[in-house]
């Protein structure tokens, strides 16, 4: 073995052990600091945290994190909040940052005065990793960022949101509207879920009629008609009304609403938007009922 290949080992050695200590430092402190927390001695643990914060500079960051979980057991959420903004300075405890910040904003009475200071710490955290975020939280930072106005920041957590959940067409038709028709990043989020395979699927009603389609095939009329009902309310692409109104039709039929169907296929041969190929399907099914 060359002595380029010992050095290698050796350093790596080292990081192991290092990397070893460091966890059991964190174990073995956090554990001491739980212990008082169980005792609701936080007197003793905030005498012991300071110690350690003078005693291990390099540490200073997780002992942050534990001052901040030793005030929020007291309720001292203003303190607790500004040792978390410390606290991440180390990028490893975004994740048990992210939990006691939920864990806080559930216990707190005066949420309009914290919720910023969560959501802005929040929005720091998974600016790092997004990959842990979860659908719901992601859809809240994208509501609470939206409603203030912060259209991006609002984007970027409806994106995350979406590519979880991209059949909440609710939500996909709000995103559309704040970006326009066309999107391709989302569009090709919701494609590689098997939710949008069509090539022909642009806009976000092409992406309705497209659920439509899936709703119906898989004999979910009402749904289908839901999806239908969201095409028709955003009012493109027009080419294919003929198609969307076809098929609404049919859902009727399959259920049993003949008298509905009847009223759909009528304004199919009268509306002007739909193609003469159309008007003679729907002349046929209506001579048929």
């Amino acid at each position: 073995m060359g002595k380029k290949n010992t050095f290698v080992l050796f350093f790596l050695f080292l990081f192991i052990a290092l990397n070893s200590c460091k966890k059991d430092y964190r174990r073995s402190l956090e554990n001491k600091i739980n212990k008082l927390l169980q005792k609701k001695d936080y007197k003793t643990a905030e005498i012991l945290l300071k110690k350690e914060e003078i005693r291990n500079k390099r540490e200073r960051p997780f002992i942050y994190y534990l001052f901040a979980k030793v005030y929020f057991s007291q309720s001292k959420f203003a303190e607790s909040f500004n040792k978390i903004k410390f606290a991440l300075q180390d990028t490893s405890l975004r994740f048990k940052l992210l939990c006691l910040l939920d864990s806080i904003l559930l216990k707190i009475e005066n949420k309009p005065y914290y919720e910023p200071l969560y959501y802005e710490i929040v929005f720091k955290i998974l600016e790092i990793d997004s990959t842990r975020i979860g659908s719901e939280r992601a859809l809240k930072i994208a509501e609470y960022f939206y409603q203030k106005g912060e259209i991006q920041k609002a984007l970027k957590f409806y994106k995350i949101y979406l590519n979880g959940n991209p059949d909440d067409f609710d939500i996909f038709v709000k995103y559309f509207k704040i970006v326009g028709n066309k999107d391709t990043i989302a569009i090709e989020s919701l494609k590689r879920k098997n939710f949008l395979k069509a090539e022909t699927v642009i806009t976000v009603g092409d992406a309705c009629l497209h659920m439509a389609w899936k709703m119906y095939e898989s004999s979910k009329y009402d749904s289908a008609i839901l999806f239908l009902n969201k095409y028709f309310y955003l009012k493109e692409p027009l080419e294919r009304r003929g198609e969307a109104l076809l098929l609404l039709a049919n859902c009727y039929i399959r259920k049993g609403e003949f008298q509905e169907a009847k009223r759909v296929l009528q304004n199919v041969i009268i509306d002007k938007y739909t193609k003469p190929e159309e008007k003679e399907v729907a002349q046929k099914l209506l001579s048929k009922l």
